[in-house]
């Protein structure tokens, strides 16, 4: 994305933004993966499903402050909008269904 320019002419003040979505951003996705494995690992199914909802939700506000903030294109912005509302979308399916409302059995996940 730096050699390209991709969304951010060469001189702006928003550089220290464009830094930070640009080396954070890849890790704080990380961060949240490891954590909600270790939710799914320590608590039931239906709150880790919450938890991930949660962080998709997370996701979808920091895409969108880069996009007002115009550090990315607006159909990159849109592109991420239409995955992460698919994503939790699914997660709502997921957490009426029958067996989540029960609370089903723990889970334990050997990492």
């Amino acid at each position: 994305l730096g050699l390209s320019e991709f969304a951010l002419p060469p001189q702006t003040k928003r550089k220290w933004m464009y830094n930070l979505f640009r080396y954070v951003y890849p890790l704080w996705t990380l961060c949240f993966a490891v954590y909600s494995s270790r939710k799914m690992e320590s608590q039931t199914p239906f709150e880790a499903v919450i938890t991930l909802g949660a962080q998709f939700i997370t996701l979808l506000a920091a895409d969108y402050y880069a996009y007002e903030f115009c550090i990315v294109p607006p159909w990159f912005y849109w592109h991420r909008f239409r995955i992460n509302s698919a994503c939790v979308l699914a997660l709502v399916v997921l957490s009426l269904s029958e067996q989540m409302a029960t609370r089903g059995r723990v889970t334990r996940l050997n990492m």
